[in-house]
């Protein structure tokens, strides 16, 4: 028994424990991972991380710290986003990834250490396949520039003809 709770005590003994790996993933997202996204990263990015955050991710995180996190955690939050939400595994796999990210940047950190718990997670092969996209015919985007005016033809025009997203294009300085 002593041997294990030496391994267990080793961190805090040796004062290699930090005290930010007992917040909740929720809480480590929100204080020191958005705040570093929101820093480093374009602003598309930072809107399509935190959409996935408030419509998939942080409500099942919310009771469970850093430091307990395993790879079982991230298949079942996985899974149950699945079947409560029914969204495709393209979804499914830009949540895990940035689940993974939340991790990655926990260690980098130096906040937790170990292999990512996330790395290995599974998504369910009941998920649904993810519809195809469609992109615009130049017929489409011609037909679209003749009705519109103004800023919106504009965006329209840019994001076609220059293969900006949608969230560039608010971005940017009209």
């Amino acid at each position: 028994m002593q041997p294990l709770l030496n391994d267990i005590l080793k961190p805090l003994n040796e004062g290699r424990a930090n005290p930010q790996a007992t917040l909740t993933v929720a809480e480590y997202a929100t204080l020191h991972f958005f705040p570093h996204v929101e820093a480093e990263c374009k602003p598309s990015t930072v809107n399509g991380y935190k959409a996935l955050w408030r419509m998939y991710l942080k409500a099942g995180l919310e009771n469970i710290a850093l430091r307990d996190f395993r790879c079982v955690h991230a298949t079942t939050l996985l899974a149950e986003i699945s079947r409560r939400h029914g969204i495709g595994r393209k979804t499914l796999r830009h949540c895990k990834g940035l689940l993974s990210s939340i991790f990655t940047y926990a260690k980098q950190q130096g906040v937790i250490d170990g292999l990512n718990p996330v790395k290995d997670a599974g998504i369910p092969r009941s998920a649904p396949k993810s519809k195809p996209t469609v992109a615009a015919t130049p017929e489409d985007v011609i037909a679209m520039l003749s009705v519109l005016d103004g800023v919106a033809k504009l965006a329209v025009a840019l994001m076609y003809f220059t293969g900006m997203r949608p969230g560039e294009a608010r971005g940017a300085r009209w």
